[in-house]
């Protein structure tokens, strides 16, 4: 049985002041151990329809549904459930600590500071870090331990729904392999994972689905970017 988690129906969106529509009675459904890559030229509108599935932003028309109910509804209390990982780390990392930054997000889930720390240092297995990180400076790490705090602080709270953009731009091979590692474990453990991306080969082995999004509107044919 299909079981869809989140849901886009007959989406149309513009930003102020723009005449032309970035998306045009877009629909997408995500579910249970899949994953959907959406690739597209920068300026696509890869990164609007991640905000638009996250409630980060309103379309103008349609409706985004999470289990089945209008998500705008839901807010914020539906934003548990969806995780959302930027390009860039840095704008999702702002404790001077890394512990910190972990921990916010089940702080505002739970009172118990040991279950916290529990959950603190299983994420930080999960992406291949040692305890040592969670005392280190945030803002001193490499890119790639940024991005994997950036996904810690994502995990921590174990959302059901992930939406990554660009996830492996500008990383090492060392931490491609190790991002890829955890989108299949993702995958296995039943979340549904819409991955935002100009770069289908390194996703060629992972996708469930794969839709190219042109003139506001998703495609299914990746595979004439592939010859």
């Amino acid at each position: 049985m299909v079981k869809t988690l989140l849901e886009a129906k007959k989406i149309w969106y513009k930003y102020p002041a723009m005449d032309q529509w970035v998306l045009k009675d877009l629909d997408i459904s995500l579910e249970k151990h899949k994953v959907i890559l959406v690739t597209g030229p920068n300026g696509a509108g890869k990164t609007t329809l991640i905000l638009i599935l996250a409630g980060l932003l309103e379309p103008q028309k349609g409706e985004v549904l999470l289990h089945g109910k209008p998500l705008k509804q839901q807010l914020p209390q539906a934003r548990r459930y969806i995780g959302v990982l930027f390009q860039n780390p840095e704008t999702m990392l702002f404790n001077p600590i890394v512990y910190d930054e972990i921990a916010f997000a089940p702080r505002q889930l739970f009172d118990n500071e040991e279950i916290i720390e529990k959950r603190i240092h299983s994420v930080l297995e999960q992406i291949g870090l040692n305890k040592e990180y969670l005392n280190k400076h945030t803002f001193k790490l490499s890119y790639g331990e940024k991005k994997l705090i950036a996904i810690a602080s994502i995990i921590s709270y174990d959302p059901e729904i992930l939406l990554l953009d660009e996830p492996l731009t500008n990383l090492s091979r060392k931490y491609k392999d190790k991002i890829l590692e955890l989108i299949k474990n993702w995958r296995e453990q039943g979340k549904a994972i819409l991955i935002a991306s100009h770069d289908i080969e390194e996703y060629i082995n992972i996708y469930d689905y794969c839709y190219i999004l042109r003139s506001g509107k998703l495609f299914e044919n990746c595979e004439s970017l592939q010859e």
